[in-house]
């Protein structure tokens, strides 16, 4: 069983996700609000897989958290991306929780302690920056579109 805290491409033209809505919402210039308090350690769906398959490669069993190796929060994750992305910051605005929220058990934090996996694998996990630039390029390669486009080859054979 593997807990996770991924990001990477939707697989679904039709149905944006976290890295399309920012990217999109910077290059249209329209207000993009994120989460400055709450954190998680995101990893890159494909970095997920290369983990995956070597954890199945030694057929390890059990409960496993398998994330990124560094922690940060939606709105550093969306200034990472506008960086990499050459985007501009002015559209991005950081929400913070009111006390209430703060105050709530695991509201600020998702993280994930991924010790267990590193030893078990005996490597290390990516940082961030690694998985966005791993991200950027499969944008620059193509990667992206191809991955999209076989959905639409396969939706079309289905009867």
């Amino acid at each position: 069983i593997a807990r996770t805290n991924v990001f990477g491409w939707s697989p679904l033209m039709e149905s944006a996700g976290l890295v399309e809505r920012i990217l999109s919402g910077l290059e249209q210039e329209q207000p993009v609000a994120l989460d400055c308090m709450r954190h998680a350690t995101p990893l890159l769906a494909t970095d997920l897989v290369d983990v995956l398959e070597r954890a199945y490669q030694q057929r390890l069993q059990g409960l496993f958290h398998i994330a990124g190796a560094e922690r940060v929060n939606p709105f550093r994750f969306a200034c990472l991306l506008a960086d990499l992305f050459q985007l501009p910051l002015h559209s991005l605005e950081a929400l913070e929780p009111s006390i209430e929220q703060r105050r709530q058990f695991g509201a600020g934090e998702t993280s994930l302690q991924t010790k267990r996996i590193r030893q078990a694998l005996e490597m290390p996990l990516p940082l961030i920056r690694e998985g966005l630039h791993r991200l950027h390029d499969q944008y620059v390669s193509g990667y992206r579109d191809r991955f999209q486009a076989s959905e639409l080859l396969l939706a079309d054979k289905v009867a």
